[in-house]
């Protein structure tokens, strides 16, 4: 009989059930990446570890299996606990060269889930990106080979500081401090029997000659000199004199396990070179507590990359956040960590956890525990059904995450507590299928009464509005709508969103103008999505053009690429004039550029251009006109809306103009029919793909004239690789000259269309629905100057 000792955090998933009534993750392999194994023989032993787990290296493993880390030891246990039935092959590391190849090795045998406890402190910016052989380009070109990493986010969520650099006194010391002048010290205890890793980052990356250098103290106070007798710790790498600059990183290990007191110490970033307010990081890692400056963050790498699942850790026995445990967001500005998982749990190697449930001094603790226990999770839903892709599994758990908060995910908990669900059900969502209303419907209209909303939105103001009031039917999951703006006291944008708010824009309006843009809403329980103001004072309308829901409707396919089909300024489409006022014009669908015969409906974009009236809009629509607009217009500007629209019985749709005359220019990006198309997934809330302003998506810098870049949305979070299509929005902003972005599959040829046309200073928005390319990429192109391209994603379209 053997003495094994089971996780709490099995029973407290819902992993027990799972056991029970399938096959616990048989025919899975997974990968433990750690420190060592130390111990391993008695967990065996025990029962708590199979007989038959791959070791590799088998000889020297870090030390040996008797001495060195025992901590992967415990991390098997966990994922062990969770799925009993599943392979593991352990993989010990010890520096970013052994970690590229541990994912070689791992995908060699068949592993397609990885479970790494680790973290490698400084080896990134923190946005994902990663020069050759960095940890986040390892994780990265696994994860496109389809291995789901599950990473924990790291134990620093109370001893981690980010600031910008700034030396009032120009003394060479940076200030901690805004408020408070020369305070140029942070003062952090040093456990008793304790070691603690100091890591200085700054934004900087890859190779810079900026540079800091960082010194521990033993008094509160900077320095007299390098010879001061105070100075305990010094990283003083020479950046500034390095050919081509070197990383931007400095480190300082303490260590203090031999002594049975604690220690008071201080931090000093010294600005050697940089003279502006460059952005820096701040992290302690290990044995410390009573830090002076802190702040949220502190994600370790590389469990910030948008290619892993980050776990975050509460403990089991009071399903809270455990105050250690790292939160976001990232450098650019995502939200992480993904999920939160279970510590404190008991294991043969660190432990029972108490019964009292003290989750600070007992059991396994730490994302290292909680993060395993995500991973055996995956591999229960992977036995269920062995044809889940990795961002399928990673879609699975998140959406079954129970929300310790308001619906969607935050900072500190990701989705919510990892939680299993019901037993054996393991499908990916089947996607829903789409039917355009006949015309456009208002549900909202703060100058009037409709949607119960008679004033302006305010400045932060959020309103619930339902779409299920005549417009939407009780199980549609997602709605496709026309957001307008009108009247605003200042520049503002408007957001679309179930649940939270997570810094997404649907509609980006300057002070005074009218504006459109179609958005794709995915819909709460109850049918309601949130409109959200971002700055002064506006109004705001909103009109349902269709809706998507399990059956009853229309399946989607992309064109390859956009194709133009109206061209008024030439004899494409057959109208070489700008339309009138009040003119309505025909534009044939059915039978052009690919579209069949049974097509429902259509995907387009609309851009009007050399309007004569000093404000006009167009309109799309199938048949009839029901007041609505799609895209507003002033005198002489060129715009672009979407349209996604039924078809009318002739095969066409009808473009409306209002006042004056305006040349229209449309192009086709796909369309709709009965079957053999995709499904629409919505994703929980919209998420930031691509943002050059912050380094979202692998790319930080405006896009040149005639630069296309690629972004990676298939494959990547919870979008599967198969996708056919995605939905979203593209923003443009900080333009230097007047341009148009394009957006079509990466790896492809431009096609000569555009998606949006923008000034100078203004920041432009448009709804996209693109089939992504090579890679999984969808491409965004600048014709002219240098621009900014933002791109969020509301939901996906599975694979016919």
């Amino acid at each position: 009989r053997t003495t094994a000792v089971t996780s709490e955090g099995v029973a407290r998933s819902g992993a027990a059930a799972w056991q029970a009534a399938a096959a616990a993750g048989a025919g899975t392999r997974i990968g433990i990446i750690d420190a060592g194994f130390a111990g391993l023989q008695a967990a065996r032993a025990a029962g708590d570890l199979p007989a038959d787990l791959s070791l590799r290296p088998a000889a020297d493993f870090c030390g040996g299996l008797a001495g060195g880390e025992d901590h992967g030891t415990a991390v098997a246990e966990i994922v062990h606990d969770m799925a009993p039935a599943a392979q593991l092959h352990l993989v010990c590391v010890q520096d970013e060269i052994g970690l590229a190849q541990a994912a070689a090795y791992l995908k060699s045998v068949g592993v397609t889930i990885v479970n790494m406890s680790l973290e490698f402190p400084g080896a990134g910016r923190g946005d994902g990106s990663g020069v050759a052989g960095s940890p986040a380009d390892t994780v990265r070109r696994s994860r496109a080979d389809g291995l789901l990493w599950v990473v924990s986010a790291g134990n620093s969520g109370e001893s981690h500081w980010a600031g910008a650099v700034a030396d009032a006194d120009r003394d060479g010391f940076v200030e901690f401090s805004p408020n408070t002048p020369g305070l140029e010290y942070s003062g952090f205890r040093l456990r008793e029997r304790s070691t603690v890793l100091v890591s200085l980052r700054w934004d900087a990356w890859p190779r810079s000659t900026a540079d800091l250098d960082l010194l521990i103290m033993s008094e509160p106070r900077v320095p007299t000199g390098p010879d001061d007798p105070a100075i305990v710790g010094v990283s003083a790498f020479d950046q500034a004199g390095t050919a081509g600059g070197a990383a931007p990183t400095e480190y300082v290990f303490l260590d203090n396990s031999a002594d049975d007191l604690a220690r008071r110490l201080y931090a000093v970033v010294v600005d050697y070179n940089i003279g502006r307010p460059v952005r820096y990081d701040l992290t302690l890692h290990g044995g410390v507590d009573s830090v002076d400056f802190t702040n949220p963050g502190g994600i370790g790498e590389p469990a910030t990359s948008p290619s892993v699942l980050t776990v975050g850790a509460a403990c089991h026995a009071r399903e809270e956040r455990q105050p250690y445990s790292s939160t976001g967001p990232t450098i650019d500005g995502r939200v992480k960590p993904d999920i939160t998982g279970y510590d404190a749990v008991s294991t043969t190697t660190y432990g029972a956890s108490q019964p009292s449930g003290v989750c600070e001094l007992s059991g396994f603790l730490g994302t290292s525990a909680a993060a395993p226990h995500v991973a055996g999770a995956a591999a229960l839903l992977l036995g269920a059904n062995p044809a889940l892709g990795a961002a399928e599994l990673e879609g699975l758990l998140v959406s079954r995450a129970a929300p310790a908060g308001e619906p969607g995910k935050d900072n500190r908990f990701g989705a919510g507590y990892l939680t299993l669900g019901t037993p054996g059900s393991a499908q990916p969502p089947a996607g829903q299928v789409f039917t355009p209303l006949a015309q456009p419907a208002r549900v909202l209209d703060t100058r009037t009464a409709v949607g119960g909303h008679q004033r302006p939105f305010a400045a932060r103001e959020e309103f619930t509005l339902n779409l299920r009031q005549g417009a939407v039917p009780a199980d549609a999951g997602a709605a496709v709508i026309t957001v307008t703006g009108t009247n605003g006291t200042t520049g503002t944008y408007l957001s679309v969103f179930p649940g939270t708010f997570s810094g997404t824009s649907t509609l980006n309006l300057a002070a005074g103008e009218t504006a459109a843009n179609l958005t794709t809403a995915t819909l709460a329980a109850d049918g309601s999505t949130v409109i959200r103001n971002d700055a002064g004072s506006v109004n705001v309308i909103v009109d349902v053009v269709g809706y998507y829901r399990p059956t009853g409707g229309a399946t989607f396919l992309p064109r390859a690429t956009p194709a133009r089909i109206l061209d008024t300024r030439t004899t494409l489409g057959g109208h070489r004039a700008p339309l009138s006022a009040g003119e309505e014009y025909a534009v044939p669908v059915r039978g052009v550029a690919g579209v069949p015969a049974t097509a429902t409906a259509a995907v387009l974009s609309i851009t009007g251009t050399g309007g004569t009236a000093p404000r006009t809009y167009l309109a799309v629509y199938p048949t009839t006109w029901g007041g609505t607009s799609t895209v507003n217009l002033t005198r002489g500007a060129t715009r672009a809306g979407f349209a996604v629209t039924g078809i009318g019985a002739d095969g066409k749709v009808r473009v409306r103009n209002n006042l004056g005359t305006t040349h229209v220019v449309v192009d086709l990006a796909g369309w709709y029919v009965p079957t053999g198309g995709g499904r629409y997934v919505p994703l929980q809330q919209p998420t930031r793909y691509l943002d050059t302003r912050t380094g979202t998506g692998l790319r930080r810098g405006r896009l040149g004239p005639g630069q296309a870049y690629a972004a990676p949305v298939a494959g990547v979070g919870t979008i599967p690789a198969r996708a056919i299509a995605v939905a979203g929005n593209l923003t443009a902003t900080s333009a230097t000259a007047d341009t148009y972005l394009s957006v079509y599959p990466g790896g492809t040829t431009w096609p000569g269309t555009s998606t949006l046309n923008l000034t100078p200073g203004r920041v432009v928005p448009n709804a996209v629905q693109v089939r992504p390319g090579t890679g999984g990429t969808v491409a965004v192109r600048n014709a002219a100057g240098e621009v900014h391209a933002i791109l969020d994603v509301s939901g996906y379209f599975t694979a016919p």
